[in-house]
């Protein structure tokens, strides 16, 4: 226990499951077919009524736990179910004409690169949209079941997303990698992440990938798609750290970057993942092909070309220090403006 990380001992199983136990995990009828997936402990806090206990002294040091109501979950369910219709609507009207194979179609791969990218893009948009319907149902089903309250809001509303699978706006507008994998198919990137990432010693982006794809199946896209987001994530990883340090010196720069970085970002994924549902070998070849490969090619190129660290630490350390000394003296010769010059932003990978 002692090599566990904090959040791999709360969800540790300290004690054998019985075989009824075993198979009411296994089976429960809130998440048989299509998930979420929720740990073993999880689950039986749930049964046993552990999720509802609150620690009525406010201090982890000296816990005393106290057993609460169950609070409604009809404004959770009723929200849940009514993204779901209208997504449905959209998927109804919209989707035939944008077909997920069409990005192999000449009459596609021929027109312009305005076009070609947002056929690209909203095809691939609207091809999630099925899986966010059935996680939002399905968790709309373990709301009203009980399963999936996970405590109170700051202001005192009942949370209900212990088993919400995917926060789709978030997911649109991540501006990194990172904000896309912890928007999408949420709980089994939990587990991806505590059976696989925190547990291989060496390339911890490429077994997690290749996992996800042994667990989807056999497809070539599947495996595609996991080597070509591990290139993603090592060449953002190392521009990122070669780059940002010139983007810090001022509000307007680093606003700039973010946007930069958010549309940069959004047409890396949509690149790189589009191998996943067009699954089979010709379609990807016929589809890549046609790009000639040139996010890959980049990619590798940014891998090879970049220093691995632009600099010591030391330096690293320095040149921001200058660079945020420049930009003070920049601010201090520039005629005091009011407003908002900028808009909020993540954390950028």
């Amino acid at each position: 226990m002692s090599k566990l990380n904090p959040r791999q001992r709360e969800l540790a199983v300290r004690r054998f499951p019985t075989p009824l136990e075993y198979c009411s995990y296994v089976f429960h009828f809130q998440a048989f077919l299509v998930g979420p997936f929720c740990f073993y402990k999880e689950y039986m806090d749930f049964v046993e009524g552990k999720d509802l206990l609150m620690n009525a002294t406010g201090h982890d040091d000296k816990p005393q736990f106290i057993k609460s109501k169950q609070p409604s979950a009809l404004r959770a369910i009723l929200g849940k179910l009514a993204c779901a219709s209208g997504i449905i609507i959209i998927i109804a009207v919209v989707a035939p004409h944008y077909p997920i194979e069409g990005n192999t179609w000449e009459e596609v791969t021929n027109s312009s690169y305005i076009y070609r990218v947002f056929y690209m893009w909203w095809s691939l948009t609207l091809c999630q949209m099925k899986y966010v319907i059935a996680w939002l149902l399905v968790d709309a089903i373990c709301n009203a079941s009980g399963l999936g309250f996970n405590g109170y809001h700051s202001d005192g509303r009942p949370k209900w997303d212990r088993m919400t699978n995917v926060h789709f706006l978030t997911f649109l507008m991540g501006t990194n990698l990172k904000d896309f994998t912890d928007n999408w198919n949420i709980s089994t990137a939990k587990w991806l992440k505590s059976v696989c990432y925190e547990r291989v010693p060496v390339l911890k982006e490429m077994s997690t990938f290749l996992l996800s794809a042994v667990w989807h199946g056999f497809y070539f896209g599947y495996y595609f798609c996991a080597v070509s987001l591990t290139l993603m994530v090592l060449s953002s990883r190392k521009l990122r750290r070669n780059v940002r340090p010139y983007f810090l010196q001022n509000t307007r720069r680093k606003t700039f970057y973010d946007w930069l970085t958010w549309i940069a970002s959004t047409l890396s994924a949509v690149y790189f993942s589009v191998s996943f549902p067009l699954v089979t070998f010709q379609y990807n070849i016929k589809f890549y092909s046609s790009t000639y490969f040139c996010g890959h090619i980049i990619a590798i190129l940014i891998i090879a070309i970049l220093p691995r660290n632009k600099t010591d630490k030391k330096t690293a350390t320095s040149i921001s220090d200058n660079v945020t000394a420049y930009g003070k003296h920049c601010d201090q010769n520039v005629p005091e403006q009011t407003g908002n010059d900028s808009i909020s932003t993540k954390k950028n990978l």
